[in-house]
């Protein structure tokens, strides 16, 4: 008041002296102008006051994002926290009483005073999860939660035609309990209140529709690293938007509140109505109902009548596991007038990491900016790489952090990047990181080589065990080109296997590369096609196999990207093999068979690409189906009689995620054979029976043995659906339900058969279905999940039904993974 009361003085004696030396007509109008701008310094000057706090919860001081705040005594206007728990008010008063209020939370009183640290703390509610009964004919909150269905094509940020921004990260690794607070005691002083592990990035982004997307990390900075070849994202653990039907949080599909027909299976309770100027706010609670069985989430949604989008949201999952993640997400109405993330948040909760009685928390926070809707005038083609970090993002100078941060860091993170960097330094945390990166592609690094773990000790029923290793150029000394060789002896067939490989990356931008090999080694029966060039990494149905051919191997290939969609390959093979199965028939099986084959490959994933991280390209889950096509053209030479055949094959990869109804899965192949070839270079049935290997094997026949069926074309089918933990929630007993339905139908021309003496299947249809339990019995892991085991019953019927009954079901066990 004595700043205002000065000022008024000051500004009456400026106008009085003025007044004397600029001449006026009218002194009495020239009066009342001097009181009006005295009355509005007066006011401009009570105004100034600008009272900032923050909200966070009483026991983890962890902020409360999106708490509302109401002046005692003002007008009903509302102000809400950002997803820091800051906010801010201005007031002609320096101290106020404002009422804090958020779902969960016990409402509260509190007196803030201008420039004190306002630091408010609210207690959780001890609620019941009984459904309200609603008074009214209909839950209010359900005609919002309509409008905001309805509006969702207009909202969604991906449904913009383009869209650009940059984006600071920043992620914090803490440890609560009573131990961490012991094992913190012995740590240097200034790591004592410090987070244990601490780093940043920030991103550019540029999106088309209707799912073009490229992400370039230009900075990234990890305590403990000086070149780190990872970078925290925005979407590391949650989705851009909150408008998806369904919501993936650690590989789990949750139903959306706002998806269409989560009226169905979601509890709503409007909780509070605030007021932003001409806008007005819906706070919405929702959880799943009593008595309903699906992949449920819980939060709080604020919608704003603006265009009923959502303006604020949190959610995280209602049934808890041994991790747990909350996400919240604040969306901001653009001057273009479109709604778009401003900030997303998560935090990660390990419970029982390191010990039962402590909890690891990972807390993840991105900031938007310098959005825009305006696509560059010269359009460009969007990269092979939908994320990579930019050359000399780990280099970016503390200037440059100290404009990207929303914050300056507190005294706590810098002396986090000040230990773990000189510890870094001194125990080689990066040298670390390439090990581990080399083991998680199958290499383990010598210098300048590495030995291929994928060629050691390897093991099949014809050799039994295979002791050898091989070995590879390291793509740390050799960035573009590389070399290789391999050497194994098979204990029960007693011949050594051995080979060389090198290959060049011409073209890095789209991975054109020319591969050559050599080797002596042995190729199963049915597997010169796609099933060779099949992708899966871990397959258990190698053990099972017996039938090969054995022989000299050469070959040469071109492949690479024509586009993110478009892979293409070409291949020269020629071989020198001979038989090593035995057959039922008097045809004599020759001592040597040279066989030469050129092949086109196609292979199209719509807006495939790839994201590059931890040194190596990987590619990304996809809900679209993914087709393939391999065109064969080859001769093969056998006692002097020399045979020109076609193949050619393709195979449909689908899987998609239906909510409230699980994961299905399908894959359709098929093939077409014009000549009698070598029962090697034969189409086999997929089987995967085995006794002493009774595992379940993905897009495999069940009650199929090895090289039970040959064909010369053939179609087959494998259909998998998983109801994931929507059919069984009792307790901890939380079984996963699948179903299996495989066929097969092939045929074999009259010369394969009478000159292999195999029966002819034309027509006839292979059919086996199967149920499917995971996770009947579960086994605590490290405190971070749960190893399920479980098992499957498999039935054949149709054609070809066994005649014993006994010998058409099969039973086979499955091993997998969970957080809850």
């Amino acid at each position: 008041m004595v700043k205002q009361h000065l000022l008024k003085q000051m500004t009456t004696s400026f106008f009085c002296n003025f007044s004397a030396i600029i001449p006026t007509k009218d002194e009495t109008v020239f009066m009342k102008w001097m009181l009006l701008f005295t009355l509005f310094m007066g006011t401009c000057t009570q105004a100034q006051h600008r009272i900032t706090g923050t909200v966070n919860h009483v026991d983890t001081k962890f902020p409360l994002a999106f708490a509302n705040i109401r002046v005692v005594g003002g007008n009903n206007e509302a102000v809400i926290a950002d997803i820091d728990g800051h906010f801010a008010i201005k007031s002609n008063q320096s101290e106020l009483d404002i009422k804090v209020s958020f779902v969960g939370y016990e409402t509260q009183v509190f007196h803030c005073v201008a420039n004190g640290p306002n630091a408010l703390f609210l207690k959780p509610l001890v609620t019941s999860l009984n459904d309200v009964t609603i008074v009214q004919k209909e839950n209010p909150a359900w005609r919002i939660i309509r409008k905001t269905i309805a509006n969702i094509p207009q909202n969604n940020p991906e449904n913009y035609a383009w869209f650009s921004y940059q984006c600071y990260n920043k992620v914090q690794y803490n440890i609560s309990g009573q131990k961490s607070q012991e094992f913190r005691k012995e740590l240097p002083k200034k790591m004592q209140e410090s987070p244990l592990f601490l780093m940043e990035s920030v991103t550019e982004r540029t999106y088309e529709a209707p799912n073009q997307s490229a992400e370039k990390i230009i900075a990234t900075k990890v305590s403990g690293f000086k070149n780190p070849t990872f970078a925290s994202l925005a979407t590391d653990l949650q989705p851009f938007s909150f408008y998806k039907p369904h919501v993936d949080l650690l590989n789990i599909h949750f139903l959306n509140p706002i998806a269409k027909g989560s009226l169905k299976h979601y509890h709503y309770s409007l909780k509070d109505t605030l007021y932003q100027h001409k806008d007005t706010v819906f706070v919405i609670a929702y959880r799943p109902k009593i008595k309903t069985s699906f992949e449920g989430l819980t939060g709080v949604l604020y919608i704003n009548t603006q265009g009923y989008a959502v303006q604020n949201v949190t959610a995280e999952p209602f049934e808890l596991g041994k991790i747990r993640l909350k996400i919240e997400q604040k969306y901001a109405l653009t001057p273009s007038g479109k709604w778009f993330p401003e900030q997303l948040n998560y935090v990660l909760a390990f419970t029982q990491v390191p010990s039962p009685d402590e909890t690891m928390f990972v807390q993840g926070k991105s900031y938007l900016t310098d959005i825009s809707f305006t696509p560059p005038q010269k359009k460009t083609r969007f990269p092979l790489e939908k994320v990579w970090i930019a050359e000399g993002a780990s280099q970016k100078d503390s200037l440059y952090w100290q404009q990207k941060r929303k914050e300056p860091l507190v005294k706590a993170e810098t002396n986090t990047y000040e230990f773990l960097d000189s510890l870094g330094d001194k125990h080689h945390f990066d040298r670390y990181l390439g090990w581990i990166e080399k083991f998680g592609r199958g290499r383990l690094p010598l210098g300048k080589l590495d030995i291929d773990l994928s060629k050691t000790i390897l093991f099949n029923r014809y050799e039994g065990t295979r002791w050898g290793t091989g070995i590879l150029t390291s793509d740390t000394w050799l960035k573009r080109m590389g070399a290789g060789a391999f050497a194994g002896y098979g204990q029960k067939d007693s011949q050594w296997k051995y080979g060389g490989s090198a290959y060049w990356i011409f073209y890095n931008d789209w991975r054109w590369r020319l591969d050559g090999l050599y080797e002596y080694n042995l190729h199963e029966w049915g597997s010169y096609g796609l099933r060779k060039n099949d992708a899966q990494t871990v397959n258990l149905r190698n053990f099972m196999a017996w039938q090969f051919d054995e022989g000299r191997h050469y070959s040469g290939k071109i492949s690479g990207y024509l586009s993110r969609s478009w892979q293409f390959s070409a291949a020269l093979d020629y071989y020198e093999t001979k038989p090593t199965y035995m057959t039922e028939t008097v045809w004599p099986l020759p001592e040597k068979q040279v066989h030469r084959q050129w092949q086109l490959g196609l292979r199209y994933e719509a807006n495939g690409g790839i994201v590059r991280t931890f040194g190596q390209d990987a590619k990304m889950p996809t809900n679209k189906p993914i087709v393939e096509v391999l065109g064969t053209r080859g001769d093969v030479s056998v006692a002097g009689n020399t045979t020109t055949y076609h193949k050619l094959e393709g195979r449909i990869s689908h899987s998609f995620f239906t909510p409230a109804f699980g994961n299905t899965s399908y894959r359709i192949e098929g093939g077409l054979l014009d000549k009698t070839v070598p029962l090697g270079l034969a189409f086999t049935g997929y089987g995967s029976w085995d006794k002493q290997v009774a595992y379940i094997v993905k897009n495999y026949f069940q009650t199929l043995q090895p090289y039970e069926l040959i064909y010369d074309r053939f179609i087959q089918c494998f259909i998998h659906h998983s109801f994931e933990g929507l059919l069984i929630k009792k307790g901890k007993f939380q079984p996963v339900i699948s179903v299996h339905q495989n066929m097969a139908m092939g045929e074999v021309r009259e010369q394969t058969a009478a000159t292999y003496g195999i029966e002819r299947a034309n027509g006839r249809i292979f059919m086996e279905s199967g149920l499917q339990i995971d996770q009947l019995l579960k086994l605590n892991y490290l405190d971070v999940g749960y190893i399920g085991f479980g098992m499957g019953g498999f039935y054949r019927y149709g054609p070809y039904q066994l005649p014993q009954n006994k010998d058409n079901f099969v039973f086979k066990f499955s091993v997998t993974f969970s957080i809850r």
